[in-house]
């Protein structure tokens, strides 16, 4: 009868051991790799539906911004027109103006005039037989201009006065509440008519348009 050596026997009496503990750990890896391909397949889709939501989000405030500049646009065009015709209207005016009311035998007639036309003013071209009891002398150059509402008269031809352009160099002691105030190359320019003013020690200076 054979006699079963110590060391074999104790390597019998293992090996199931070793067997187990060799093949578990296998098992539970492959679980482990397979929980985390799950993980990351759910994280890619979490990702892919943040994106998603990000895209759809980018694409609303798109349109949110499209629609507030059409918005604007069509404030701005609204706008534009309205200038436009007003411009065109007071052109209109103007043009009436001198063709059916370029003499006054009265001024009397010229504020009638004033009191039914909205905006109406003095304008050169204009031709009166009198001057206004309130005009003022303004000398320019050496020669006298009648002055009266921010307008310029000069004696014409029969005795009457006609209404110029005001003349570079004369200085009125106040602009008319409705003038404008531009910035020229640092410089404070007001606008009265397309007529330019600076400030002058006396009021008001006409000057070159810019």
């Amino acid at each position: 009868m054979k006699t079963i050596n110590t060391a074999t026997l104790i390597a019998c009496l293992l090996l199931p051991i070793l067997l187990l503990t060799t093949v578990e750990p296998v098992e539970a890896q492959r679980e482990r790799r397979e929980r985390v391909d799950d993980r990351r397949e759910r994280n890619d889709d979490r990702r892919e539906r943040t994106d998603n939501r990000q895209e759809r989000q980018e694409r609303r405030d798109d349109r949110v911004d499209d629609r507030q500049e059409q918005r604007e646009d069509r404030v701005d065009n609204r706008q534009e027109r309205r200038d436009d015709r007003v411009d065109d209207r007071q052109e209109r005016w103007e043009d009436r103006w001198r063709e059916r009311h370029q003499r006054f035998e009265r001024w009397e007639d010229w504020r009638d005039v004033r009191v039914a036309v909205a905006g109406a003013r003095l304008m050169a071209g204009m031709i009166f037989a009198t001057l206004p009891t309130e005009h003022t002398i303004i000398v320019v150059d050496g020669r006298d201009y009648y002055y009266y509402d921010h307008a310029f008269f000069l004696p014409v031809d029969g005795g009457t006065y006609k209404i110029v352009n005001p003349p570079i160099g004369a200085v009125v002691r106040a602009l008319p509440p409705d003038h404008e105030v531009i910035r020229v190359g640092g410089d404070t320019i007001y606008v009265y008519h397309d007529t330019h003013y600076r400030r002058h020690d006396d009021g008001f200076i006409v000057v070159v348009k810019p």
